[in-house]
């Protein structure tokens, strides 16, 4: 799993789940576990695509089609596509996105100075 993140809410939030989740980063675990990528964008990167809102996208083997869902912002709205010209637009933003974030060395250290400054 590939996760990219903006540094903005690290840098802004000062209670809820991205502060506890930093505060009780557990430096063994994340190294120890493959399955799981952190990347940050930071502010340093600008205006980008994350910025026009969330989506999820879920790439399968065995020639099962790729499934998109992006988040609507409407509680349990969402939009879902499945296999299509959509589904490649936005893995290709998730590859530029993944050009301009943070290293998963860099972004780790991120996440453990923003949690040492706010606890």
């Amino acid at each position: 799993m590939m996760i990219a993140s903006p540094e903005t809410p690290m840098a802004s939030l000062t209670t809820g789940p991205t502060l506890t989740a930093s505060r009780s980063w557990n430096r063994d675990k994340a190294e120890a576990d493959d399955s799981v990528t952190v990347r940050v964008m930071p502010f340093a990167a600008g205006a980008h695509r994350g910025l026009l809102g969330a989506f999820t996208l879920l790439e399968f083997d065995g020639g099962l089609p790729d499934v998109l869902y992006i988040d609507a912002g409407r509680g349990e709205q969402a939009i879902v596509f499945q296999g299509n010209d959509v589904v490649a637009d936005y893995r290709s933003d998730f590859a530029g996105l993944l050009e301009d974030a943070l290293p998963a060395d860099r972004s780790i250290y991120l996440l453990r100075s923003v949690a040492e400054e706010m606890s």
